[in-house]
């Protein structure tokens, strides 16, 4: 059944194993091949010799005295011995010189882990619980077996693995567990991406759909950036309503601290949406957590400019006002309500925000 058995196939088998049959092979002892067996042995003849008292296997019997026609001396049975096992890779794998050296590092590093799981494999006489326990107690494994990135090993490491977009409904639910509220009209109302635009950002209705759009189209881009604003206008007004303790997005400043580039309130509730919605943990003099606040002061500036000129009305937009609580539609009290932004600072919040929102780290996974 193993006998074929590669390095793929390995992957193939830890990606398929559940966590009961890893446990129950690392609880469960591991026979290992019999360490008496001499090695230079002919195969037939070491279990012929063990039938030359068998009796039933008569002509059989006699090839076991004389070290010969083992499969006989058990009892006289004709059953083809196993094939030899497949020969092991080479040694020293090598791929295209002309690659990367990090993934060089790592394809060698990784081949050299197969190897050594497949040579035991086989010298178990392919003992599958063996084979789960060694696939178990590689770092591949579990991430958390891993030890702590580097700065170094992150951009070695940058290019491997992949992403893929978000389905609706995953990226419905992932809009509400990091904002706090979902991307709808009214309380009443269904997610948009679980049935207005369900399918027209790469979903399904197991019906006349049912083969899902994994590459994003300009539909889908149009529709991931009015996610974003829409999602924004509604997040940040009900995030700041609540006490500091209890938000999600903006635990560090309130409605009316001041922006500032250099303000290091600022700067920390910045690297608190970095981490809460893209799920980078930055320092503050990162160049990522640099073109956030540029986005939130460049919005700031504009807005200011247009509330001097009167262009720009202190009035929120219709959508982004706050009077209502947004997952269960109740009348909030006076103190949460609200309706204007007289100094620009929500709406220059929101521009931050959408702009992480849109962007491929929160889109993808």
């Amino acid at each position: 059944m193993f006998e074929g058995l590669t390095g793929q196939k390995v992957l193939d088998i830890a990606a398929a194993m559940t966590p009961e049959m890893a446990e129950d092979a690392l609880q469960d002892p591991v026979v290992d091949p019999d360490p008496m067996v001499d090695p230079t042995m002919d195969p037939d003849g070491g279990i012929g010799g063990m039938g030359g008292f068998g009796g039933a296997g008569g002509a059989g019997g006699a090839g076991g005295v004389a070290g010969m026609g083992g499969a006989g001396g058990a009892g006289g049975t004709d059953e083809t011995p196993p094939p030899p096992p497949p020969p092991l890779p080479d040694e020293e794998p090598q791929i295209d010189p002309d690659v990367d050296p990090a993934l060089e590092r790592a394809y060698n590093l990784q081949q050299q882990i197969l190897r050594t799981i497949q040579r035991r494999f086989i010298d178990s006489g392919y003992n599958f619980k063996l084979l789960v326990r060694e696939i178990v107690l590689t770092p591949y494994f579990r991430a958390k077996n891993a030890a702590p990135l580097t700065s170094e090993m992150e951009i070695e490491l940058s290019t491997f693995g992949t992403a893929r977009l978000l389905t609706p409904e995953h990226l419905s639910r992932k809009i509400e567990a990091t904002t706090g509220v979902r991307w709808r009209r009214r309380p009443d109302q269904e997610d948009y991406l679980l049935r207005q635009y369900r399918i027209f950002y790469g979903g399904i209705d197991s019906d006349l759909v049912t083969k899902r759009v994994t590459e994003p189209n300009g539909v889908m881009a149009s529709l991931a950036q009015r996610m974003a604003y829409e999602v924004a206008c509604s997040a940040v007004p009900y995030d700041f309503s609540k006490p500091a303790n209890q938000r999600l997005l903006f635990p560090y400043i309130d409605r009316d601290t001041p922006l500032s580039e250099a303000s290091s309130q600022v700067r920390d509730n910045v690297r608190h949406l970095h981490a809460r919605i893209s799920g980078e943990e930055l320092s503050s003099d990162d160049p990522e957590i640099d073109a956030t606040v540029g986005v939130l002061m460049e919005a700031y500036s504009l807005g200011r400019e247009g509330l001097a000129s009167g262009t720009v009305s202190e009035e929120l937009a219709e959508p982004c006002r706050l009077f209502n609580d947004r997952n269960t539609g109740e009348s909030l009290p006076d103190g949460r309500r609200i309706g204007r932004d007289q100094d620009y600072t929500l709406r220059a919040w929101m521009a931050a925000v959408s702009y992480l929102l849109s962007d491929y780290q929160f889109l993808y996974e």
